[in-house]
């Protein structure tokens, strides 16, 4: 998160040319990855994410980590995950 801040507020530094001031900014969305994600769900997120940033106000960094699993107990005692 730290490092796509630092990008965000790089990118917004105004530049100056041929006498004009160019302002730019960035609305970035950062996600973790599961071992076993499929990378369509981790880029959905991610996508979600800079979204959010954009409704936000634009010009900002937003992070959306995954839902946590939930664990039920079967009759069999085994155990399965549901998202």
């Amino acid at each position: 998160m730290a490092i796509a801040d630092h990008l965000r507020q790089q990118i917004s530094q105004p530049i100056h040319d041929s006498g004009l001031n160019l302002t730019v900014s960035a609305s970035i969305g950062v996600t973790l990855v599961k071992p076993g994600e499929l990378i369509d769900t981790v880029l959905e997120r991610a996508d979600h994410a800079m979204y959010a940033a954009k409704r936000a106000g634009r010009n900002q960094t937003i992070c959306r980590l995954a839902k946590p699993q939930r664990h039920t107990a079967t009759p069999a005692g085994i155990t399965s995950t549901s998202k």
